[in-house]
């Protein structure tokens, strides 16, 4: 029955209801709702019950503009990081006319390796790869900021999977460049220790058919319910909102497969503040 339910979700129901109902509980409980780029200034503030939304935009997907119009409509912005691959104009246009954050989603060791033929760890820490990745990741800001005319002041790493063979998040950049956010002309790097430290809770979204939609075990609306002071909500739109052969693919796959448990913890969950 339960691959049933869920075939039944992905051929007829919309998710993007279930993101209204977070938004609403969210400003329902007094949480300040905002970007990545305003919750600096509202940590810097002391702000206590704070709502982060960041979206990372890994496919492109009709949920990028619903999302960012239901979230315009109640009053809210967030961030949007896009890949340079899934950058589109409209998405684009549509996204900054509605007051969010926009910037880059960065891939650049996964590039840089793919590029190199590098396939493994040991090889892109010898030598100077690390600095040339640095120095690509400097031109592809570059390139988003002219394409965008945004000013680019947060971004975020993307998981590859060239990253998971190699064995390296594209953070290292950061660990290894200390200088590099200074070169940039960026506030933040989102995956950043301290920065994450200052949260209570980290949630993610995922597939509707793994762990009922929502990684790391907590539904946001049990966060909010339990009034958590500080949460950062990642989501990616393609997962709330789909086209008509990715409601298809989804439907044939429950039905198949039925649901699936991920026990994945947040990687970096040792760096949230102690409750």
């Amino acid at each position: 029955m339960k691959r049933v339910h869920l075939a039944l979700r992905y051929a007829f129901a919309s998710r993007l209801d279930e993101y209204d109902r977070v938004l609403t509980a969210a400003l329902d409980a007094a949480y300040t709702v905002c970007s990545v780029e305003q919750s600096l200034r509202e940590l810097e503030a002391g702000t206590e019950r704070l709502f982060v939304l960041r979206h990372d935009v890994d496919q492109r997907s009709p949920g990028v503009r619903a999302m960012a119009a239901m979230e315009a409509g109640l009053g809210v912005v967030s961030t949007y990081y896009f890949r340079l691959t899934t950058l589109d104009p409209s998405d684009l246009e549509a996204v900054m006319a509605q007051g969010h954050e926009v910037s880059l989603h960065y891939e650049t060791i996964a590039d840089y390796a793919a590029e190199n033929s590098i396939s493994d760890r040991a090889t892109l820490l010898a030598g100077d790869h690390l600095a040339r990745c640095g120095a690509r990741l400097a031109r592809d800001l570059d390139r988003f900021r002219s394409e965008t005319g945004t000013s680019c002041g947060t971004i975020a790493s993307h998981g590859a999977p060239l990253n998971q063979q190699l064995g390296v998040a594209n953070t290292l950049l950061f660990e290894s460049l200390p200088d590099l956010a200074a070169q940039l002309g960026i506030e933040l790097e989102a995956y950043d220790r301290a920065y994450l430290g200052q949260f209570d809770c980290y949630i993610s979204d995922t597939q509707w058919e793994i762990n009922d939609g929502f990684r790391y075990g907590r539904h946001p609306l049990d966060a909010l319910s339990e009034r958590i002071p500080r949460i950062m909500m990642l989501s990616h739109p393609n997962h709330w909102a789909f086209t008509p052969r990715t409601r298809l693919r989804r439907t044939i796959k429950c039905l198949l497969l039925g649901q699936v448990s991920d026990p994945t913890r947040f990687a970096q969950a040792d760096r949230l503040r102690a409750r």
